[in-house]
């Protein structure tokens, strides 16, 4: 019988679908079986950092190392980029477009103040206020009862148990907080633990409460839903106010709407308090400082690598949908740049940041390794941006940040993935299967046992003006996303209620960064109570 051809269509289409996953796949045994190319800016390379030493002592380690990834990693190549490039990403174009025809509305402006304040309420600072030294608390920890909020108040029970430190965790629900309380005296029996009872949305409550503290720390989220009350009220009360938020959308009407105010109560706003993003806005300030000091340059050049290992919760995936599917209206006030440009005179500032992050697996000279998407990396530029706004590093700095990853397949398995992610909050379809079958529910996260696991280093390359460069690197040895999280948040808060001010940057009223308020104060509480810090040039 004469032999049937097959379609050249078919085979064209064929051809398609299977040399993209052959290239792939090709690529990643080759690339395994290679020895790595030498890296000139590689840290590793310079010097045997303290982070390398602590590491090896505790017992850590990275996943996925070697071979291991071989399994997902023909999975991912071989099943789901075919499906990626010829399913999912079409119809999520579709869906975005449909989304755009049907006129779909963006969330609303957050609103920080009752109608019945009127818009004299954004101006008016809170009269008959106590002084800040003769306040009853240091730090009042809003939110204990949640995922992070506990954590928070646990590293505090602990790490400063019999100090003195005047503090009181605060909530919405009174039988949760008592439950919290009983873990923290399980901690520290000697504690004796203050309450407060307040609901975010009762405007009267908030307000008894941020007048009894100097700084309120809290971790209620998303906080475009739940914080812009009490953001509000410890701006007209001179509190000052530290969070973990990683909503850089609300934070920009935090900076425009309520800027003024905190200038004018003295109160220091401090949004991005933890994991997002005071790692990244420390490590940047000291390469700055190092070339200006002892090179006389201005940065003009960042390079950072991530290597981290964690876990996300539920309560995250659910924040960053929330982000992706309703995103906030941008700030509408009477200035004609975006509010991460602005300084503190309220103009626009000339110190601005390039974002050149990689999408896509890339080689780094930083690490000696691959790298790849980081889903942070735009959202830790904006905040470099303000911080070099006000902390003026470089008239123009380039900021590049990936993840970093031992082998191409690991690389191109979590980068896919990330991509997945962000993609299935665009597309309902592949959302429903990614949030039912793939990722965590609302109250699932890690156990103590793997956020103990977990580490964050960040290495990074900053090169001045003239070409000196300074290599750092910042170590976390918990699981930096949760439990470190609210370490960090709570030595913000503390920085700010127990450092002098003098010590400090910037220690006037207004809406601020990490670095650009609290900046090496912050850095050396931190290492000294569980972070790695290596500089040299």
């Amino acid at each position: 019988p004469p032999k049937q051809r097959v379609p050249p269509a078919r085979m064209s289409f064929t051809a398609l679908v299977v040399l993209p996953s052959l290239a792939v796949v090709g690529f990643g045994l080759m690339d395994s079986l290679s020895k790595k190319r030498p890296a000139e800016n590689s840290m590793d390379s310079k010097t045997e950092d303290m982070f390398s030493a602590k590491f090896k002592e505790l017992g850590k380690r990275r996943i996925m190392t070697g071979w291991k990834p071989l399994v997902p990693f023909l999975f991912m190549a071989c099943v789901v980029l075919p499906l990626f490039l010829f399913a999912i990403l079409p119809s999520t174009i579709i869906f975005v477009v449909l989304g755009l025809l049907s006129g779909k509305k963006k969330a609303p402006k957050p609103q920080f103040f009752d109608e019945e304040q009127g818009k004299e309420g954004k101006e008016r600072v809170k009269e008959g206020l106590t002084k800040r030294e003769d306040r009853e608390f240091e730090l009042v920890l809003y939110g204990a009862t949640g995922f992070t909020g506990r954590l928070a108040a646990r590293y505090a029970a602990k790490q400063y148990a019999g100090k003195g430190l005047r503090w009181a965790i605060a909530g919405r629900n009174a039988k949760k907080l008592e439950k919290v309380a009983s873990e923290l005296k399980s901690i520290d029996p000697k504690l004796e633990v203050k309450m407060i009872i307040a609901d975010s949305r009762d405007s009267k409550a908030l307000e008894s409460m941020v007048r009894r503290t100097m700084v309120v720390a809290t971790a209620v989220g998303p906080f475009a839903k739940y914080g812009n009350k009490l953001v509000a009220m410890c701006a007209v009360c001179g509190t000052d106010y530290v969070d973990t938020t990683g909503e850089a959308g609300w934070v920009q009407h935090i900076i425009a709407d309520l800027h003024p105010t905190a200038k004018k109560s003295g109160a220091r706003i401090v949004p991005f308090s933890a994991h997002d993003c005071v790692p990244w806005d420390m490590v940047v300030q000291q390469m700055a400082i190092r070339l200006q000091e002892k090179h006389g340059q201005d940065l003009k050049k960042v390079e950072i690598v991530d290597d981290t290992r964690g876990k996300l919760s539920g309560g995250t995936v659910d924040t960053i949908f929330n982000i992706i599917q309703n995103p906030l209206p941008r700030p509408r006030w009477n200035k004609n740049f975006n509010p991460w440009l602005l300084d503190m005179e309220g103009k626009k500032g000339k110190y601005k940041v390039k974002f050149n992050s990689p999408k896509l697996p890339s080689w780094s000279n930083v690490s000696n390794e691959w790298q790849g998407l980081f889903l942070m990396a735009d959202m830790n530029a904006k905040l470099v941006q303000r911080s070099n706004v006000l902390n003026k590093y470089g008239k123009s700095i380039s900021y590049s940040e990936g993840m970093s990853h031992d082998s191409f397949m690991r690389a191109f398995v979590i980068t896919l993935g990330t991509i997945l992610l962000a993609v299935s909050a665009f597309n309902p379809i592949l959302g429903y299967f990614m949030r039912k079958f793939v990722l965590p529910k609302p109250g699932e996260g890690a156990t103590d046992e793997e956020m103990e696991r977990g580490y964050l280093k960040v290495t990074g390359v900053g090169t001045g003006e003239k070409g000196a460069k300074v290599y750092t690197t910042l170590g976390f040895f918990k699981d930096a996303g949760y439990m470190d999280t609210g370490r960090m948040l709570i030595e913000c808060g503390l920085t700010l209620a127990l450092e002098d001010k003098s010590k400090l940057k910037h220690s006037e009223g207004g809406v601020w960064t990490s670095a650009s308020c609290m900046g090496p104060v912050l850095l050396e509480r931190l290492v000294a109570t569980g972070c790695t810090f290596d500089i040299h040039s």
